[in-house]
């Protein structure tokens, strides 16, 4: 009996393992959205995703999640842009009312966000200071529009958090 049951509980163990590299291999190949702006005569001008960051936690009584983007400078510099453009493949998770234009402090030679902090005195949170209000506006079902020619000059990223997820894409710029 139990030499059965163990049997059918690697096998299953086998199907999850196949199943999440499946759904891996796919997550590879399919990015979630993209940022784009456009040039004086409207041709589409894609910014490069920044892979070179990565997340730390700081704090003791109050805890803060952090993203650091490697380097002083985003490779993307926006002068004389007025709009930033984001279209939306994954429309079925992605929902354009969580993007979030973020801004970017600099720290020991990087650049760095806070996505959310918690504390034992007032709990937790996760909309950030470093969290830009801005508006969307939809251009199509699956292109929006923020408008950015209001930015002071600094280091900013467009990304994409609901709650305390936030989703491994980022686009950085410069103004």
């Amino acid at each position: 009996m139990y030499r059965y049951l163990r049997f059918y509980v690697a096998f299953v163990s086998l199907l999850f393992c196949f199943q999440a590299a499946i759904s891996q291999e796919r997550d590879e190949d399919k990015h979630g959205f993209h940022v784009f702006v456009k040039d004086s005569n409207g041709t589409r001008i894609d910014l490069p995703e920044n892979e070179h960051s990565s997340t730390k936690m700081t704090g003791f009584f109050t805890q803060r999640a952090k993203i650091v983007f490697w380097g002083k400078e985003a490779k993307t510099k926006l002068t004389g842009k007025e709009d930033l453009y984001f279209e939306i493949v994954d429309t079925a998770m992605l929902q354009p009312q969580f993007f979030r234009l973020m801004h970017l402090r600099e720290k020991k030679g990087n650049r760095e966000m806070t996505c959310w902090t918690s504390s034992m005195v007032i709990g937790s949170k996760y909309s950030s200071k470093d969290f830009i209000p801005t508006l969307i506006y939809p251009i199509d079902d699956r292109i929006y529009r923020i408008s950015i020619k209001d930015l002071k000059p600094g280091h900013y990223v467009l990304t994409y958090q609901i709650g305390f997820d936030v989703l491994a894409e980022h686009y950085d710029f410069d103004m």
